[in-house]
């Protein structure tokens, strides 16, 4: 409407010095056509204008090749049109609708670019800074230009690098309202923080309005997907099924196979009553596609024939995971014993020489530790009595000799007992 119109007015008399103080120079005058054209200038600035007074369309040569530089480009700063360059011989055609005019003068041409750095594989809480340039490469300047820039939600503001008078930032919002002088550029650079999740590509779009036209400027950045967290374990012995007082080793890793390192992991392992060893607790970071192994040794202590199962776990904010591991333990040791005696003879001759064997064994799948063995020769008898402590390993037998002479009592029968004990 009309007062749309008479704003653009006062905006272009106010980026035009020579509309408001300049020369006043007529150009054009046709009575015929109600054609009117006069020019104005001061300093170096300039602008020509063209009136149509009458009713139809008119196509008017002006004569600018005395007045001003053949080669400069002019833009109809009213209406929009152009641009219009002065020739070097010849007059400057300019078509003009009925009852209208034209005011051709130096505009501006903005352009507005935007970069954000980093550019890709940012973390969450990692900071970007953000620039903005509003370049004017025309020969005229931008008054009341607009800038605005309203940030992502998951984009937070923290801090002013490069801020030209009048930029201004309030509640996720940058906005800038002022003037770019011809061949100029204005720059607006800021510090945010980025606060949102994992694997998200950020766009940012800022704009600028002028009465010449508008425009937009997009800076994206790409955010590294998550950690992907995972967790083995892994046990070996020496010998399988396990025997009580063996070692046994577990190997847990952490692998990491994500974009992103892991900060904050907690890793715990408690083993069970039946081994002896230090629990495993640590705490850190697991980088990207790194994998950390982590080493336990462990005695077993008992539980004949059990199977013995352990559980390492990982916690972190994306998640939580868990890994076992277990072995058997052998079946306790069978001990059994066994005793036989023989001689030249039958019956023994006092005198004679009697041999005793003794046959300790162990039909278990574990060792016997601490096995004590023991035979008393009775009075009839002369020889040394047996007495062994010792181990007897599983599926093996221990075979003792004894021999003795018998030294009296005629008509009898001498018996013999041999004993073992062991903790089970």
């Amino acid at each position: 409407g009309m007062r749309a119109f008479y704003s653009r007015l006062a905006h272009i008399r106010r980026d035009h010095p020579a509309l408001r103080t300049g020369t006043f120079d007529t150009l054009l005058t046709d009575d015929d056509e109600a054609i009117y054209a006069y020019g104005r200038r001061e300093g170096g600035d300039w602008a020509v204008v063209v009136i149509n007074r009458d009713a139809v369309s008119h196509t008017v040569f002006l004569d600018l090749g005395g007045y001003l530089t053949p080669g400069l480009v002019l833009r109809d700063v009213l209406y929009g049109g152009g641009p219009y360059t002065i020739p070097t011989g010849g007059p400057l055609t300019v078509p003009v609708a009925g009852l209208a005019g034209r005011i051709l003068a130096p505009a501006p041409a903005l352009v507005l670019t935007k970069t954000v750095t980093p550019t890709a594989d940012l973390l969450p809480g990692d900071p970007v800074t953000y620039s903005l340039v509003l370049a004017n490469g025309g020969d005229g300047p931008a008054s009341d230009a607009l800038l605005t820039d309203t940030l992502p939600g998951a984009v937070t503001f923290a801090v002013w690098v490069a801020q030209p008078d009048g930029a201004d930032y309030d509640a996720g919002r940058l906005t800038w309202r002022g003037t770019v002088t011809a061949h100029t550029a204005l720059t607006f650079t800021f510090a945010a923080t980025y606060t949102g999740g994992y694997g998200a590509v950020v766009t940012n779009t800022a704009a600028y309005t002028h009465t010449t036209g508008g425009g937009t400027a997009t800076a994206a950045f790409t955010v590294a997907g998550p950690p992907l967290l995972s967790i083995t374990k892994t046990v070996t012995a020496a010998r399988l099924p396990v025997r009580v007082g063996d070692v046994v080793t577990y190997t847990v890793v952490l692998a990491n196979e994500g974009e992103s390192d892991a900060a904050g992991v907690v890793v715990s392992d408690t083993l069970p009553s039946a081994l002896l060893s230090d629990d495993l607790r640590w705490t850190g970071t697991v980088t990207a596609n790194e994998h950390l192994t982590f080493t336990l040794t462990a005695t077993c202590t008992g539980g004949y024939g059990a199977v013995v199962t352990n559980t390492a776990a990982y916690s972190h904010t994306t998640g939580s995971g868990t890994a076992t591991a277990a072995f058997a333990v052998a079946g306790p040791p069978l001990l059994s014993i066994t005793k036989t005696v023989t001689a030249a003879r039958m019956p023994v001759r006092v005198g004679d020489v009697v041999t005793y064997i003794v046959v300790l064994a162990n039909d278990g799948e574990s060792d016997a530790d601490g096995v004590v063995v023991s035979d008393t020769l009775p009075s009839a008898l002369l020889g040394d009595d047996l007495r062994w402590t010792g181990t007897v390993t599983a599926h093996k037998h221990l075979t003792f000799t004894l021999t003795a002479t018998c030294t009296g009592g005629y008509g009898a029968v001498v018996t013999n007992t041999a004993a073992y004990s062991h903790t089970t």
